[in-house]
């Protein structure tokens, strides 16, 4: 009997096993097993679901075609919807094939793949539409019906049209079909569609069956085999029945509807683990990552266990062994892994979604990490132990409980509803003696146990990345808190104090809005999303977490082997080079690579975009600029480069050159804080034009009217002293008028749907307006911060202030959209658990706070209180300072210093810093409290912050007396407002510490502050009777965390610090670095030629000394330094060598050394920037055009002549255009810009020359027009066309054309004949030839006198006036843009249609009403050039006509004489005939009278509109 003769699902399961897999012939004989089976759809669907690597592509392959063909795409065995059948599973499993292939495949062949899988992708979307609408039955969809024709079929089916509206038809337009309109159409379309999928079917199988490709998936079909996966590693035992219960994944449909769910990746527990969900501490990741490199089969140990608890194994023999559980703590166990380790956890409790919409509180397992024997024993289990229970008694009871399982030792997780939410999360806020410190050690270890208290879930998706090698950064677990945020659907503001967690949160909520749009579809517009902040070092670390967190997520979703090709790639790219990363911050020449340099130019690629403040201002100001500059050439001009006077800036050039009278009771932070703040960045100055208020609005809002007077009186100075820069103010209020001037989108393009905005305090409110109009989304904005810290220059503003603003712009947007309100007020979250600091220095920041917000409620937000995560020492306060240094042997240099890189002092200011160094030496680093913003340390110590402090102790003391004091109402003294800035400056140095915190003060103005925190119901300082030594109180550190510290504060620009810890690390190059830098800064501040090149050469040390990619930014830092020397041939050298091309070719053209600039331009254009290359490019082209260096020039065009005639078609200097025309041979061009400039004998000279004998006689017969119709002939002009007319072979003119220029010749004789020109215009008559006829007839009959004639000649003139009215009226019925009426008039066709141009020449110019302010042609309308011509032709035909009956019918030749009454041949004065008249010469005289009298001229326009009969 044939074993493997199977057909149920757990055979063929069995049949496919890994184990029988492991060799080509094991593979062979399982195929054959598998065909030889009665194979139908649940077959495929088996095949497919226990498929782990390629068996589908082999096995289909394999199959009977016919069979295969029929199971998959007979249309009655396909179900719907399409993509849940198995035909789209194994279809789309094929066209994927390119991207996990295990052998190499050829360019077409991934092109084929490529075009396939997105023809399928189109398809499928298509054929689930269709499916809808066709007739169900039990599942399965029917063909068309042979009997009666249904309703539903007729044509213009409404329902398919109802259908067709909910359906995305956006499939149909990238295939370029057309919706069906019936329900055969429907049916057509998928037989039609299906058999396009066919085709493809059968490429994939026929790729899958040639020999090379067969034996490919063989060896990794078999190498698979061979190879631990993660459900293997959970195996025990063949008897042990494998739980596999799974999360469903919840994908949002909607955009406000996504769930952290898609962040966290906690979507699918992994096979056979449990109901107790299980999370990592950072030092547990560590150590599974550790032991997965190392240690796989101890890892697959450990894991194993892992599986055991989470399926709640706790036996108290191996599983669920105390390793400390006080009273007042949380109990902590390990686990046995093997003889010598054992394994950390604790059950905690959790929020977590309850799968309907809420949130309930789950217990889990915390995992610490792996520990032997010997590293049991150093940690401080039972103080972690009661840390843990620091969150309460509730909490700690909650904990503690176990809900017993079916089996014994068994346990499964408790869960708590909404309604006891809160009972068991809230914190003990007083348990704090629960933790009694023994020791700084036992501090130490603890803050390296708990970090920040984030974990990471124990997923599949983390396993996998564990076993493949990857170290994905995994988000951690947010807080409730985090959660609520992140989920919320609108707009919002987070605030919380320092190290709350407002930026992960922000990361947070980006990561699931793009993960949602990942798992929604791949034809949907994925958001533009933007982070925003002031900080460019903030910038940076965010977006890099970002890229971490959000790899780490996509990676997640690919198979095993997908795994291993990214962790190859990763240990490829491992390499870095040697080199200190240089950070010039927001300087123009630090620009991000990856950024575009206008906003309109930002494309999909760019987002999500990670951008600080001053970036976003710059492309926005460069759209301004292209919008409103006017472009030379079609090039836009670059925008004009103006300095951003920041805090840094103003204190260093402006403040030192204000007056002294001004400044001497002022302070620099203030003043700028109040420029930039109230002055030029509040809301008030919106109203005006001006940009900032007056003197009197800024009286009216100060409550010390002599300060206020004073800083507005700096403020004018201030203004005056500007020069060309710009401040943040002055910039905003210049973007905002350019919006309300320009609608944004017609020049920023596209704006964004989701805006984050991190540390809103350090923004003017009047940011906050133009950041709201880049922003499309009302419901995607997070404004987040913390208006405790806004001690920080130039911020002046609350979040109810910022909320108000934007509320009123909100309903402004609505009311003039005429639309009502329907989404909420944006909600207001409160960050209160601080991360970062523990509850010993939050209670005793929280005191400071505390003041402020009773005396000054204006300057501060109120929040809930701020808690610390955990319980810590109090500050302590020392009245005494061991000064005596000498006694410590501080005064020997060679000493190390007392204080390591995770400690610093902080002072009030530079002179404290430096009085400090000059009493104790170098004692590590001190900085002032500005400086420490944004700073964290493990210790501070706060030197001498009060005794430094122009606050008097009786201000102190009255203002804690009135804090004290329980009448809420007491107000301060006039005056006390300085107090609110200084303790705000105390409250950011008081959170720059994470565990320990001292202040040293001998002065008696800390006495009051020091008494109110003693005097709290629970004191929050320690006052130690014991002087204050740093040998004590410092703590040593290594080199390598000197090196980090150094480069964290290089990063910030605090180079003065980052030496100190270089120098401490024993890193040279970096302390020659930041020489450097420093070197620079005191250059920016001296502006001598000689600072600057000192800077320079010192830039230029360090790029020498460091790799390529380093190199380029020292070398670039130096150039400007030589720039700004004034050494311009040094600076292009660097900024070539910088490969800056774009400013070494704009120095060069400065210098006029264009062809220098050429050079450079050519040897580096591939390398320039779009923007940068055309800019450069045009400037170039004009330059050597002008110059006449077409040879040049012509390097700019790589040779091709036909673009830089283009290019120059529209310039002015129409002189050089001709010249590089005639320099190419390009005569005919030449010649018609000759023409153009009505020089037209030039140009026909220039046509001959270039042998264009057909143009040179259009323009020689079209000129003799023009100089010949209806007026004198211009006899040298006309000569001269006729003389280059006679030069035209006879084989280039016709027999007419040759015809015309005789004529035309006769006609420039200056005693020309008359009768030749008669017979001339009956000759031209006869052949049709109107407009010569009509020329030659009044030529002839203008200037003809009849009393010279015989009779017979006037009756050939009387004829010929005849023939001269019916051409007239002829000419006047042809369409004015025919070539006889433009030769007639002399007029000159336009590229416009329905008009014509009128030369100065032409006869018809003179009758326009412009034409005497013109000498120029002017170009008419039909319209007008018909009135005109026919006004013309009248007044002409009637002067001819005259001239006739003058000449001859009233001529007394034609009568006998009055006097005589007889014809006499003397004594009369009249003319008379010499003789008698013969009988036929009367008979003659007779018939030329009365033919004569029946002529009649044509009328004019306005006597035809006058007349009856408007015929002519």
């Amino acid at each position: 009997m044939n074993p493997f003769s199977h057909s149920s699902d757990t055979d063929w399961v069995d049949l496919f096993h890994q184990s029988r897999l492991t060799t080509r012939r094991g593979i062979d004989d399982a195929i054959e097993a598998f065909l030889k089976q009665r194979i139908d759809q649940r077959a495929l669907n088996t095949l497919f679901n226990i498929d782990k690597t390629h068996l589908v592509e082999l096995i289909i392959s394999e199959m009977d075609e016919e069979l295969a063909l029929n199971l998959l795409f007979s249309v009655e065995r396909v179900t719907s919807p399409f993509t849940s059948s198995i035909t789209f599973k194994i279809i789309n499993k094929f066209s994927q094939f390119d991207l996990y292939s295990p052998t190499p495949l050829s360019y077409a062949q991934t092109h084929k793949f490529k075009t396939y899988r997105a023809t399928l992708n189109s398809i499928s979307a298509i054929l689930d539409g269709l499916f809808s609408l066709k007739p169900v039955d039990s599942g399965r969809h029917r063909g068309p019906s042979t009997g009666t024709k249904a309703k539903n079929s007729q044509p213009g089916n409404s329902a398919l049209d109802k259908a067709a509206e909910k359906l995305d038809l956006e499939p149909y337009k990238r295939l370029k079909l057309r919706f069906p309109k019936s329900s055969s159409e429907v049916e057509k379309m998928i037989a039609r569609l299906l058999m396009e999928i066919q085709k493809a079917f059968e490429f994939y199988t026929s790729f899958f069956r040639e020999t090379q490709v067969q034996d490919a998936l063989k060896q990794a079909i078999a190498a698979n085999g061979n190879t631990a996966t993660s459900e293997e590693i959970l195996s025990t035992d063949a008897t042990e029945k494998e739980d596999t219960e799974r999360i469903d994944r919840d994908v949002a449909t909607e955009m406000s509807g996504h769930r952290i769910s898609s962040l966290t990746l906690d979507v699918e527990n992994i096979r056979g683990f449990g109901k107790w969900k299980i999370f990592l501490s950072p030092a547990a990741d560590t150590d599974l990552r550790r032991c997965s490199k190392k240690e796989r089969g101890f890892f697959q140990i450990v894991v194993k266990k892992l599986r055991d608890l989470s399926r709640g194994h706790f036996s108290s023999s191996c599983n669920h062994k105390p390793v400390a559980s006080p009273q007042n703590g949380i109990a902590i166990w390990k686990a046995n892994v093997t003889d010598n380790t054992r394994l950390v956890y604790h059950i905690d409790l959790m929020d977590e979604q309850d799968g309907y919409g809420g949130q309930r509180v789950a217990q889990v397992l915390i995992v610490h990490g792996l520990h032997t024997h010997d590293s049991f024993a150093p940690v401080p289990w039972e103080m972690i132990s009661r840390r843990l229970g620091y969150r309460g008694k509730e909490w700690r009871k909650s904990a503690r409980k176990r809900a017993p399982g079916d089996l014994l030792d068994v346990y499964i997780p408790m869960t708590w509803g909404n309604e006891a939410l809160e009972e068991v999360t809230e914190p003990n806020s007083n348990s704090s003696s629960l933790v009694p410190m023994e020791s700084e050690e036992d501090i130490k270890q603890m803050d390296a146990f708990f970090g920040q208290e984030k974990f990471v879930s124990f997923s599949k998706r983390l396993l996998h990345d564990m076993l493949a090698n990857l170290d994905g950064e995994f988000p951690f677990e947010p807080s409730s808190k985090e959660r609520e945020i992140v989920d919320y659907p609108y707009s919002c503001y987070v605030l919380g104090r320092s190290g709350t967690g407002k930026t992960i949160t922000i990361l947070y909520k980006m990561l699931s809005i793009e993960r949602m749009f990942d798992e929604l579809s791949e034809d949907l517009d994925r958001p533009r999303q933007v982070f925003i902040t002031h900080s460019h070092v903030l910038v940076k670390k965010v977006k890099e977490r970002f890229a971490k967190l959000y790899s780490t997520l996509v990676s997640a979703s690919c198979s095993p082997e997908e795994l291993k090709i990214l962790a190859q790639a990763k240990d490829e790219g491992q390499e870095a080079e040697f080199g200190m990363q240089i950070d010039v911050g927001d300087d123009p020449s630090n620009w991000p690579t990856d950024l575009p340099h206008r906003f309109s130019e930002l494309r999909q690629k760019n987002f999500p975009l990670f951008i600080s403040y001053h970036h976003l201002c710059t492309m926005i100001e460069k759209d301004i600029w292209a919008a409103k500059a006017k472009p030379s050439g079609g090039i836009q001009r670059s925008a004009p480069e103006r300095r951003t006077i920041d805090y840094n800036y103003f204190e260093k050039s402006y403040w030192r050159h204000f007056p002294m009278q001004l400044v001497k009771s002022l302070d620099p932070v203030t003043v700028y804080s109040e420029f930039m703040g109230v002055i030029s960045g509040s809301e008030a100055t919106l109203s005006g034009g001006s940009g900032y208020l007056n003197r009197d609005t800024y009286l009216q809002l100060a409550k010390n009217q002599e300060i206020a007077e004073t800083v507005y009186d700096l403020f004018e100075v201030f203004r005056k002293r500007k020069k060309g820069d710009v401040d943040p103010a002055e910039r905003t209020h210049a973007i905002l008028k350019a919006f309300r001037d320009i609608e944004p989108r017609k020049f920023i393009g596209q704006r964004v749907d989701y805006m984050f905005l991190d540390e809103v305090q350090d923004y003017l409110l009047i940011d906050a307006l133009l950041l709201r109009q880049l922003c499309v989304n009302p419901k995607g904005m997070i404004w987040a911060g913390d208006t405790a810290q806004t001690i920080t220059k130039g911020s002046a503003f609350l979040f109810t202030q910022l909320t108000a603003l934007l509320h009123r712009f909100e309903e402004e947007r609505l009311s003039s959209a005429r639309q009502e309100a329907q989404l909420p007020r944006p909600k207001t979250f409160f960050l209160a658990v601080n991360f970062r600091s523990h509850s010993g220095i939050v209670n005793v920041a929280r005191s400071v706070v505390s003041v402020i917000q009773r005396f000054w409620p204006q300057t501060l937000d109120k929040m809930e209180e701020e808690r610390g995560r955990f319980p810590g020492p109090k500050p302590i306060f020392f009245k005494r300072w061991n000064d005596s240094m000498d006694q410590e042997g501080r005064k020997d240099s060679e000493k190390a210093i007392p204080f390591g890189a995770e400690q610093c002092i902080i002072v009030r200011d530079e002179d404290a810093r430096k009085r400090l160094k000059e009493e104790m030496g170098e004692l590590g680093l001190i900085f002032t409290v500005g400086e420490s913003k944004g700073l964290e340390f493990n210790d501070v110590l706060i030197y001498d912050f009060f005794n430094d402090c122009v606050i008097t102790e009786r201000a102190w003391q009255l203002l804690i007396s009135a804090f004290d004091d329980d009448q809420s109402s007491r107000a301060l003294p006039t005056g006390f407002d300085s107090m609110c800035y200084e303790l705000k400056s105390l409250y950011v140095a008081l959170t720059r510490a994470k565990n320990r915190l001292w202040l040293v003060d001998i002065s008696d103005k800390a006495t009051p502050l020091t008494n109110y925190w003693l005097s709290r119901p629970t004191p929050v300082i320690e006052q130690s009777d014991e002087v204050a030594s740093l040998t004590a109180l410092g703590q040593l550190s290594t080199p390598e965390q000197w090196k980090a510290k150094g480069d964290e504060l290089f990063s910030k620009k605090l180079y003065y610090h980052a030496r100190q810890c270089y120098i401490e690390a024993g890193r040279f190059f970096e302390v020659q670095v930041v020489d450097a830098h420093l070197s620079l800064e005191s250059a920016e501040y001296q502006r001598t030629p000689d600072s600057y090149r000192k800077a320079a050469r010192e830039f230029t040390a360090c790029a020498e000394s460091v790799g390529y990619n380093s190199r380029r930014s020292y070398y670039s830092v130096a150039a400007d330094c030589f720039k700004k020397a004034e050494d311009y041939s040094t600076a292009i050298d660097h900024y070539i060598r910088a490969e800056r091309f774009s400013l070494a070719i704009r120095l060069e053209i400065k210098l006029s050394n264009y062809d220098a600039a050429l050079q450079t331009f050519l040897r580096h254009r591939t390398s320039l920037p779009g923007d940068d290359r055309k800019s450069l490019e045009y400037d170039l082209r004009h330059h050597f055009f002008q110059k006449r260096s077409f040879q040049l020039l012509s390097q700019l065009f790589d040779g091709d002549v036909d673009s830089q005639f283009t290019f120059f078609g529209s310039t002015e200097d129409k002189g050089a255009q001709e010249e590089h025309l005639l320099y190419h041979k390009r005569f005919d061009q030449a010649a018609h810009l000759r023409i153009e400039r009505e020089d037209a004998l030039a140009g026909i000279s220039l046509f001959l020359l270039g042998k264009n004998f057909q143009l040179a006689k259009v323009v020689i017969i079209r000129e003799l027009w023009l100089h010949t119709s209806f007026q004198d002939t211009a006899a040298p002009l006309v000569e001269k066309l006729l003389e280059y007319g006679s030069s035209i072979p006879p084989s280039h003119i016709s027999i007419f054309e040759a015809e015309e220029l005789r004529f035309m010749k006769l006609l420039s004789q200056t005693r020309n004949d008359q009768s030749a020109i008669l017979q001339y215009g009956r000759a031209f008559s006869q052949a049709n030839r109107s407009a010569p006829a009509l020329l030659a007839l009044d030529r002839y009959l203008i200037s003809i006198r009849l009393h010279h004639l015989p009779l017979n000649e006037l009756q050939q003139a009387c004829a010929a006036l005849q023939i001269y009215i019916t051409l007239s009226q002829k000419l006047l019925a042809e369409t004015t843009h025919t070539t006889v009426y433009i030769q007639q008039f002399g007029l000159r066709q336009t590229s416009s249609l329905g008009s014509v141009a009128v030369p100065p020449i032409s006869v018809l110019f003179n009758r326009l009403t412009d034409a005497a302010a013109s000498k120029k042609p002017i170009k008419i309308s039909a319209r007008k050039l018909e009135v005109l011509s026919r006004d013309f032709l009248a007044e002409r035909v009637t002067t001819v006509y005259n001239s006739i009956l003058q000449e001859g019918y009233l001529a007394q030749i034609n009568r006998p004489c009055l006097v005589h009454r007889r014809w006499v041949m003397t004594l009369c004065s009249l003319y008379h005939l010499s003789s008698r008249p013969s009988i036929e010469w009367v008979s003659s005289w007779l018939n030329f009278t009365l033919s004569l009298a029946t002529i009649r001229p044509i009328r004019g326009v306005s006597e035809q509109l006058n007349a009856p009969d408007m015929r002519l």
